[in-house]
C-alpha cells in the first residue's frame, strides 16, 4: 500500500510539472511569434511606387519638412560587395530625418542590435553622413510630419552613433551597433530616428534591428530549466520506487 501510495505521489508530481512545462511552453512561444520591438517596412518595399521618386514616406515613418522621402530603385546603385541589390529606399536631402516607433520593450531585453545600408545614388552622389538614435516615448508623443522626435523632450537612450561623412566606397555600406536598453523600464516605447544631420545627400535602406535576446532564445532557456525539475522529479521517484522496493 505504502509502495502504492509513493507511487501516486509521483505520478502526480510529474503531472503537475508536466502541466507546468504545456502552459509555461505556451506563453513563452506565443510571445515570441510576438516580438515586441521591430522595424516596420525598413526596406522600403511598400507601396511599389515604379520608377517615381521623392514620394511621401510610408507609415510608420514620419519625415522631417527638409525632405526624406521614399525614392525608387532606379535612383540607387547596387552593392555587390556588400549583397545589396538596388531596391526602393530612403533619400535624404540635408539635414532631413525620419522615425518611427519599434513599439514596446518586453520583461528580459536587454539590448537592440541595429543595422542600416548607407548606399550612392546612381549619379555616384553621396555626401551625407548619418546619426541613428533611440528615445523612450513618453505615452503621450505619436510622431507627426515635420515634427522631430529628438526636439519634443524625450529621453534619449544611450549615445547617439554617427556614420562616416562622405562617399562610402565603392558602393556603400552596412552600419551597425548595439543599443543598451537594460536602464528602459518593460513597457516603454522606443522610438528610432535617422538623420542627415552633417547636410549633404544621400541613400539609406534596409533598416533592421533584432531584440537581444531574442525572443525564442528566452523561450528554449525557459523550457530547458522546467525540462531539468521534470528530469529531477522523475529521478526521486525512481530512487523511491527502488527503496520501497528493497523495504518490501
Amino acid at each position: 500500500m505504502k509502495k502504492f501510495e509513493r507511487i501516486s505521489k509521483c505520478l502526480l508530481a510529474f503531472c503537475k510539472c508536466l502541466l507546468a512545462f504545456c502552459l509555461f511552453a505556451l506563453a513563452l512561444f506565443a510571445g515570441s511569434a510576438n516580438a515586441t520591438l521591430i522595424v516596420t517596412n525598413g526596406d522600403l518595399e511598400s507601396p511599389d511606387i515604379g520608377g517615381l521618386g521623392w514620394q511621401t514616406m510610408p507609415n510608420p515613418w514620419f519625415e522631417s519638412t527638409a525632405q526624406a522621402r521614399q525614392h525608387s530603385k532606379n535612383f540607387i546603385k547596387s552593392d555587390a560587395g556588400n549583397g545589396y541589390t538596388k531596391s526602393q529606399h530612403i533619400a535624404f536631402a540635408p539635414n532631413a530625418y525620419v522615425y518611427q516607433s519599434l513599439g514596446s520593450k518586453s520583461s528580459g531585453e536587454t539590448g537592440i542590435d541595429w543595422t542600416f545600408f548607407q548606399g550612392r545614388f546612381s549619379d555616384n552622389n553621396s555626401t551625407a553622413g548619418f546619426s541613428i538614435s533611440f528615445y523612450e516615448g513618453n505615452g503621450v508623443f505619436a510622431g507627426a510630419n515635420g515634427t522631430d522626435v529628438a526636439g519634443v523632450g524625450l529621453t534619449q537612450i544611450d549615445s547617439t552613433y554617427f556614420a562616416p561623412l562622405g562617399n562610402p566606397g565603392p558602393d556603400g555600406r552596412i552600419n551597425t551597433g548595439t543599443l543598451d536598453i537594460t536602464s528602459v523600464a518593460d513597457g516603454t516605447e522606443i522610438w528610432l530616428r535617422i538623420g542627415s544631420d552633417s547636410g549633404g545627400y544621400a541613400p539609406v535602406d534596409d533598416v533592421a534591428i533584432m531584440v537581444v535576446p531574442e525572443p525564442a532564445t528566452l523561450a528554449l532557456l525557459g523550457l530547458g530549466m522546467i525540462g531539468l525539475v521534470i528530469r529531477r522529479k522523475l529521478t526521486a521517484c525512481r530512487s523511491s520506487g527502488i527503496s520501497a522496493g528493497r523495504r518490501a
